[in-house]
């Protein structure tokens, strides 16, 4: 469950879904911020190259996205709604994930976002807490206090945009 959840969790993308610790609550209550177009497309971990899954982010409004996931090697094509939410000044994708098993969100930080908008670097956020927390602002603050903790963030990833 976790590699599948791994990506889920970028996603993300963007990600990157590398845990099982769904929040019930994003880090926002909903989308305020504007998409980052820089974000639109396709992307695969730079890493697996063409044996990596495929994630496609697409706008959905002008303050949400959604991501499609084909999982290389596989027929299904799985799709989440996503959003980015800033704290502190850092980027988080907020990603819901559902299932027949589990739904929440998973956090994406976005590390990095070149500027001709080709690649980028995102680290999943594994804190085996967030299943606990109570609300949105609640999420907020939990992310604010480990915004530098390493140990707050699961594998960092390399994605590269397919043409």
């Amino acid at each position: 469950m976790k590699n599948f959840l791994k990506f889920n969790l970028l996603i993300a993308f963007l990600a990157v879904l590398t845990g099982c610790d769904l929040s019930k609550y994003p880090i926002d209550d909903h989308p305020v911020i504007k998409n980052d177009t820089r974000l639109l497309g396709k992307w695969r971990e730079k890493e697996k190259k063409e044996k990596s899954d495929l994630y496609t982010l697409t706008k959905k409004s002008e303050t949400s996205y959604l991501v499609t996931m084909k999982e290389y090697g596989m027929k299904r094509t799985l799709k989440y709604d996503a959003f980015l939410s800033d704290v502190n000044n850092v980027k988080f994708l907020n990603v819901l994930y559902k299932d027949d098993s589990a739904n929440g969100y998973l956090f994406i930080r976005l590390l990095d976002i070149n500027s001709s908008g080709n690649q980028t670097t995102a680290a999943a956020v594994s804190d085996s807490m967030m299943k606990y927390v109570s609300s949105s602002a609640a999420v907020r603050e939990r992310v604010r206090e480990n915004l530098n903790n390493p140990a707050f963030y699961s594998d960092t990833i390399h994605f590269e945009k397919v043409k």
